[in-house]
């Protein structure tokens, strides 16, 4: 009986497949309790940060020991007009992947 159930489960372990492209399309798939327990492993961390695009690096670098939140306008800053469709592009990754996440700041700003 333990052979019938073990093979079961081969079989249903083999039928399921992922169809993801990219390891960004893949963490996008998962909770964010699941991510935040892939952050907590820094060779995670490293894989992740390696398949970021530049911008999104250097923000990440930029803000790697900042402890509190930091205006978005600051961050849009940081990249010149001609790149702002890279940046809203950047910005929404980030926040996909629960990298960053929007606060609010007294006075109104959004973090």
């Amino acid at each position: 009986m333990a052979d019938t159930s073990r093979g079961n489960l081969r079989l249903n372990l083999k039928n399921k497949s992922l169809h993801c492209k990219n390891l960004y399309d893949y963490l996008k798939t998962l909770s964010a309790s699941t991510l935040e327990r892939l952050y907590n492993h820094p060779t995670t961390c490293l894989a992740i940060y390696r398949e970021l695009p530049p911008i999104a690096k250097h923000y990440v670098i930029r803000l790697l020991y900042v402890e509190q939140p930091v205006p978005q306008a600051v961050i849009a800053s940081w990249v010149s007009q001609a790149f702002s469709k890279d940046h809203n592009a950047v910005t929404q990754i980030l926040s996909e992947l629960k990298v960053w996440q929007e606060a609010n700041i007294p006075g109104g700003l959004l973090g």
